[in-house]
């Protein structure tokens, strides 16, 4: 009788521990393929960096001249004709403002009035 109860409780912690370890492989398993696949994510950036590098080292030893960025200088383009028409828009609209705000009748006449002569001074020498 002590011999099958000794046989039970091998068989018991022989169970006992294949559970654990096929827990414990389970949860590497998972552990390893997000460890891999962050890798992945940060290898796949890096590697077509390195492929473009690549690229433009060959183009250079073959004497190609670089492409120009089209896409950057067309977007500069565009936003230099936006920004100037934004500020010849409001410019405009500031300019009119002000002149509205001027009163044509506080304005001298002409330059007499301020003071101001046609003469040019001259330096004796």
């Amino acid at each position: 009788m002590q011999l099958k109860q000794r046989g039970r409780n091998a068989e018991r912690l022989a169970e006992q521990a294949w559970d654990n370890l096929t827990t414990a492989v389970e949860s590497t398993g998972r552990r390893t393929r997000k460890i891999a696949d962050e890798a992945g994510s940060r290898m796949s950036a890096t590697s077509d960096e390195a492929r473009r590098r690549a690229g433009a080292a060959m183009d250079a030893l073959a004497g190609r001249k670089p492409r120009k960025p089209w896409t950057w200088l067309a977007g500069a383009l565009a936003l230099g004709t936006l920004l100037g028409w934004l500020t010849a828009a409001f410019g405009r609209k500031a300019m009119q403002r002000t002149a509205h705000t001027h009163d044509d009748e506080s304005l001298p006449a002409d330059l007499g009035e301020l003071g101001a002569t046609t003469e040019i001074p001259v330096r004796p020498m």
